[in-house]
């Protein structure tokens, strides 16, 4: 099983992508995403993502 991680969500392209990742079969997606400083969501529920959410990481919080 490959573990991905889609940075860039919510932006178009970074959802369509974790999207697919989330529904293959040989793929899981990583339950965290880089962002930009400027969203202000903090997660992004993604479809066929059997958690809660993928937390999005700032450049502020990318230590933690």
């Amino acid at each position: 099983m490959v573990r991905v991680m889609v940075n860039g969500l919510p932006g178009k392209m970074a959802t369509e992508v974790a999207n697919l990742v989330a529904r293959s079969t040989g793929m899981t997606l990583h339950d965290f995403s880089f962002t930009g400083g400027y969203i202000e969501q903090r997660s992004v529920l993604v479809r066929g993502f059997p958690f809660a959410g993928v937390l999005l990481l700032k450049p502020d919080d990318r230590e933690q």
